[in-house]
């Protein structure tokens, strides 16, 4: 569903919207590179005054990964923090970007520690949420059964 559905709308979204935003920024600046790659945004500099900086659009796979997870789950509390998170992030990955193209570039490697840290957490607290959804599910029972199913 994610690969199918939800990434090709997001690949859309950033060539078509939010690329775009940033033509302005290149015409004032010759030394960066902005570029759209799938649901990303990479931003370069051909003078290397930082390093490579690849920003994801919030709600992006790992979102889903864990998201769809906890859909049949009973933990709502962990969903409204990732909805929360998520929301938080258009403005704290625009704020740095905004840093960054600015020229403050001493915030490149905070924004690729957070990329790696965001990917990290949860990829890990989808594993986690996995494996313990599955040790809830009887031996001999199929996944998308229901329990109420006589």
């Amino acid at each position: 569903m994610y690969f199918g559905l939800i990434r090709p709308v997001q690949e859309q979204i950033n060539v078509h919207l939010i690329h775009p935003m940033f033509d302005d920024v290149l015409k004032d600046n010759r030394d960066l590179i902005i570029k759209s790659i799938q649901d990303d945004i990479t931003i370069e500099s051909k003078k290397d005054l930082f390093i490579d900086v690849r920003v994801s659009i919030p709600f992006g796979a790992y979102y889903f990964l864990v998201l769809f997870i906890l859909f049949g789950s009973e933990r709502k509390s962990l969903m409204r923090w990732m909805h929360a998170y998520n929301l938080v992030l258009f403005i704290i990955s625009s704020l740095l970007v905004w840093l960054l193209l600015s020229g403050s570039y001493w915030v490149a490697p905070v924004i690729n520690a957070h990329e790696i840290a965001y990917k990290a957490l949860f990829l890990s607290l989808g594993m986690i949420l996995f494996v313990k959804e599955m040790k809830s599910v009887p031996l001999g029972t199929s996944i998308f059964s229901s329990p109420h199913m006589g």
